[in-house]
């Protein structure tokens, strides 16, 4: 009875942490220019969000892997001078340090990570300690995969396998890995679409994109296996 319960709390954790995942992809890191001008207005409590979307939109997005989705800079002249230009910011050194959007600076863990808290404590609240424990396990999954996984899934796949650590280069074997890199891929090149790395809301949301065979062709010159 425990592990069902165990189980069913994992399962809505999944479908909670994908939802909330996809949504926050969505309106906060790669919102309209014009929402996070409003934000500004109350940038005393915002902040978190507005940092949260320079890190990933303008660098990750819009500053780096600007030849293609394998390559984060295309010499080193080009992180010389984004480095020059991030440390005139207050939070610069953050980003740098989290590799320019491919990891969670502070307040990229405090943004992404905030909503995702009271799903565990409602389930130990509604339903006990091991729907909770479930639920917990399942709502990690969002930040593993944005924090740990998220760099290894913009490089071929032959080098993620050799660079990775062993518990993810075990996972860059497994096809969910492979969907997800080129999941992700497709993000890059349609930022409207495809959000998920907790594969799940963006069918529902409709926000899923099927690639093209331009795209199949441009994964496969890239190594995305």
């Amino acid at each position: 009875m425990l592990l069902v319960e165990a189980a069913l709390g994992f399962i809505i954790g999944y479908l909670y942490a994908s939802q909330l995942e996809s949504l926050f992809h969505d309106w906060v890191n790669d919102a309209p220019g014009s929402r996070v001008t409003k934000w500004k207005s109350f940038h005393w409590i915002l902040a978190p969000m507005i940092r949260t979307h320079f890190s990933h939109h303008t660098i990750h997005h819009c500053r780096t892997y600007r030849e293609n989705y394998v390559t984060q800079f295309r010499s080193l002249q080009e992180r010389v001078t984004l480095n020059q230009e991030l440390l005139q910011f207050q939070h610069g050194r953050e980003i740098i340090a989290a590799m320019y959007g491919n990891r969670f600076s502070f307040w990229g863990w405090v943004a992404f990570c905030a909503p995702l808290v009271p799903g565990p404590i409602l389930a130990f609240g509604f339903w006990g300690a091991p729907a909770a424990l479930g639920m917990l396990l399942a709502v990690s999954l969002p930040p593993i995969m944005s924090n740990f996984v998220h760099e290894y899934l913009h490089m071929p796949t032959e080098r993620a396998l050799a660079e990775a650590p062993w518990p993810i280069s075990w996972f860059a074997r497994t096809p969910y890995f492979r969907f997800i890199a080129r999941h992700h891929f497709l993000h890059h090149r349609y930022l409207r679409f495809n959000f998920n790395l907790v594969v799940g809301a963006d069918l529902w949301r409709g926000k899923f994109r099927r690639p093209s065979n331009r795209d199949c062709a441009e994964m496969e010159r890239l190594g995305l296996k």
